[in-house]
């Protein structure tokens, strides 16, 4: 029951000895006998498969987006607009408070967003007065400033950019409730993420879900 190419792995690798009766058009049937030491061999690479597997679901993560749940409501809106306007799947951003963006089921909460922080190839940070209160995102804005990657200061609309404090005041923030400042976010983030944005008529509606949104002022 192995895979063709384990099974080659494993001759090429002098572990194990079969019988190839290939056709023409592919491997029909293989005998294999395989050695003790082919054995230990295999679970030493199956091992190594299944790591290299959990490294790649790990840093499938593109888009991280740092923000307070209490936010959410704009947050929402933010990922259907880039989604749309870049055509990214779900798979690839992390917003963890939004269905269908949150983190799996069973795993460690701190150790996840550590290696998601890092890794994701472009980061979001909502500010806001409440996500400015969180622990959490004060950790993973520092975590990303850090590490020296692209980072993407984004002002909640009505939020005034001397809000910024820190290292983060000497970033460039760009702000929700600004149209043109919105179409800049999908060019700048298109070009680190190697990602032609679609036609702006295409999410056009989602900026102005977006602009238009009311924001309790308390």
């Amino acid at each position: 029951d192995l895979p063709i190419g384990v099974v080659q792995e494993l001759v090429e690798a002098g572990h194990l000895k079969a019988i190839d009766a290939s056709s023409l058009d592919g491997v029909a049937y293989l005998q294999p006998k395989i050695t003790l030491a082919g054995r230990e061999y295999l679970a030493e690479l199956t091992s190594r498969k299944k790591q290299d597997e959990m490294q790649t679901n790990q840093s499938e993560i593109r888009l991280f987006i740092s923000h307070s749940s209490r936010d959410s409501a704009v947050v929402e809106l933010l990922v259907a607009f880039l989604r749309s306007a870049l055509n990214l799947p779900a798979s690839q951003i992390r917003c963890t408070s939004i269905d269908g963006y949150r983190l799996p089921a069973g795993v460690n909460t701190d150790e996840q967003l550590r290696r998601e922080v890092h890794a994701a190839d472009a980061f979001i940070g909502i500010i806001s007065s409440e996500s400015l209160k969180s622990l959490y995102v004060a950790f993973e804005l520092g975590a990303r400033w850090g590490a020296g990657r692209p980072l993407f200061p984004v002002l909640l609309p009505g939020t005034d950019a001397r809000i910024l404090g820190g290292p983060l005041a000497g970033l460039n923030a760009l702000s929700a409730g600004n149209r043109a400042q919105l179409h800049q976010l999908v060019t700048d983030l298109g070009a680190i993420l190697d990602i032609r944005p679609e036609l702006p008529g295409t999410y056009e509606r989602h900026i102005d879900a977006i602009v238009n949104l009311k924001i309790p002022t308390s």
